[in-house]
């Protein structure tokens, strides 16, 4: 799971706003915000980079003092995005 490349589903869009970045599911017409982390490893993830390519740079580019806890946190979301589908296996 951890080295595999993903993309967004179909029917899914990305909306940068601020620092934010909104989610929207024309499936469902829903919408979500994720903050500037989770936004960072959703676009990372989208542009072809794998899990440890991501945690790696995340944890180099925010100011985050445990990195366990970041992979965690990021596994977590992870998860959550395939769960519902955002996001698929490629």
């Amino acid at each position: 799971m951890k080295n595999m490349k993903y993309q967004l589903a179909p029917d899914i869009d990305l909306q940068p706003m601020a620092s934010q970045l909104l989610v929207l599911d024309l499936r469902q017409n829903t919408y979500f915000a994720l903050n500037e982390t989770a936004r960072f490893f959703v676009e990372s993830l989208t542009q072809g980079k794998c899990f440890e390519e991501i945690i790696e740079a995340a944890w180099e580019t925010f100011d985050i003092q445990d990195q366990a806890q970041l992979k965690i946190d990021f596994e977590a979301l992870l998860a959550e995005l395939i769960e519902t589908g955002i996001i698929v296996r490629i």
